[in-house]
């Protein structure tokens, strides 16, 4: 198997503008992660950008992706503006896998890493965590 790094990334666009992020900040509740990032139109026309927010589990108990796309947000930006894009998930659905055993949906006590940015290759991208106490279950929605 040859490991070849991806040519077009999930989220990979083009655009006549460029953007830059900054100012990473992660916060939860019992229920929400919130996930609140800068971002600025750093070129010289008006555009587009998506943020993209990432989870990827420290230690799983079983084999997972490295990084799972939990939530995003079209921004629109003029030249030279930046705003504040908040991403909210619900915690429940941000670290969770299905756990076949028990039949129902795992959220495992570890720490998880959140990755922001603009393409799943993470070039650029900003990094906080936030940790998970306890190990519990939920079925439902």
């Amino acid at each position: 198997m040859l490991d070849l790094p991806v040519l077009f990334p999930f989220g990979h666009g083009l655009s006549y503008t460029s953007f830059a992020f900054s100012d990473l900040k992660v916060s939860k509740n019992d229920k929400i992660l919130t996930t609140t990032v800068k971002v600025k139109n750093t070129g010289d026309i008006a555009g587009a950008e998506v943020v993209q927010v990432y989870v990827s589990q420290k230690n799983p108990s079983i084999k997972r992706p490295v990084k799972e796309l939990k939530g995003f947000k079209k921004v629109w930006l003029e030249k030279g503006e930046e705003k504040t894009v908040e991403v909210p998930i619900e915690i429940k659905y941000a670290a969770s896998f299905w756990d076949e055993i028990r039949d129902a949906w795992i959220v495992e006590k570890d720490t998880f890493e959140v990755i922001v940015g603009n393409t799943s290759a993470g070039d650029g991208a900003l990094k906080a965590s936030f940790e998970i106490e306890k190990t519990s279950w939920w079925n439902g929605i």
